[in-house]
């Protein structure tokens, strides 16, 4: 498998809808991040614009005004097959809805 990494408009990203990350209060965090560091890690998408990992980068790179940003389809279809992966960051901070985490194990997502 490759790994490619390519540059989409940040508005053909979409928000995995069954998300069940409740991380709002971390994007400030990220945002720093961002700032201090660059954007380093690509979010994944399915081709359709479909975020599978990289909500809360995607998040941030929206309320810092970015229009463009690094995408990497080539993992996303495998990556759906496991359980998503999480935001290193907010793995001290991160809340989640326990009613979809539950429907995501279910589902094999």
């Amino acid at each position: 498998m490759v790994w490619q990494v390519e540059v989409w408009p940040i508005d053909k990203l979409m928000p995995y809808l069954r998300n069940p990350r409740k991380n709002d209060a971390a994007v400030d965090r990220m945002m720093a991040s961002i700032h201090e560091f660059g954007f380093k890690i690509p979010i994944l998408a399915r081709s359709s614009g479909e975020i599978v990992d990289g909500h809360l980068r995607h998040k941030a790179a929206k309320k810092l005004g970015m229009e463009l940003k690094q995408t990497s389809k080539a993992l996303a279809n495998l990556a759906h097959k496991f359980d998503r992966f999480d935001d290193r960051i907010t793995v001290q901070t991160r809340d989640q809805d326990q009613r979809l985490r539950k429907l995501e194990r279910k589902r094999g997502a």
